[in-house]
């Protein structure tokens, strides 16, 4: 999956390195000569780089940037909702009700993280991707995650491995809809929603 639009980044990333080589020999007073670029080109890639850091961590979430640069939503933050699983408890046979959960995404340009909670366990991803397709109306967020019961609740629910493949609802992402399964063989639905500010 492309995080940003290679052709756009490209063009815009030669320009500025050609700008900042340019003001920087106009600061210098310099004559500006093929030798004189050529000398000042370290100078402006490692401001380029500077730059580029803070845009893959800060600047990439604002909206002048969407659609025509970045091309992933932002899903940084709190989100909330439910869980309702195939699991069955051990001891009583009976399939459990829907949990509420909650979920901490935190991400930028190049990486995502989720951590899940309920009363009795906590997830975290160790891999996520984006599955963005307009041509073929796909819109999801995909991860894998290990999730660790609370020491109370081990020995009907032990630690276990999952994937999840959620839609991506809104623009701006207001709601992440879909499924999951496990290496416990159970499967389930997971609702969340960004509560509004």
């Amino acid at each position: 999956m492309k995080r940003i639009n290679i052709k756009n980044g490209v063009f815009i990333s030669v320009l500025l390195v050609l700008f900042l080589t340019v003001t920087i020999c106009k600061i210098l007073s310099e004559e500006i000569t093929f030798w004189t670029i050529l000398m000042r080109l370290p100078t402006a890639i490692t401001i380029y780089g500077f730059a580029l850091i803070i845009f893959s961590k800060w600047l990439w979430k604002y909206p002048i940037f969407k659609g025509w640069l970045v091309l992933i939503p932002n899903l940084s933050g709190e989100w909330t909702g439910k869980v309702k699983t195939t699991y069955q408890d051990p001891e009583t046979g009976k399939k459990t009700s829907s949990k509420d959960m909650k979920a901490t995404i935190k991400q930028d340009l190049y990486n995502i993280s989720i951590i899940m909670s309920t009363k009795e366990m906590k997830s975290s991803s160790f891999v996520a991707a984006f599955d963005i397709d307009k041509n073929q109306n796909r819109n999801n967020l995909c991860y894998s995650y290990t999730s660790r019961p609370k020491p109370d609740y081990r020995d009907k629910s032990p630690m276990h491995d999952g994937t999840a493949l959620l839609d991506i609802i809104g623009n701006p992402p207001s709601e992440l809809n879909g499924e999951y399964w496990t290496t416990r063989r159970t499967t389930g639905l997971i609702e969340f929603k960004k509560p509004r500010k």
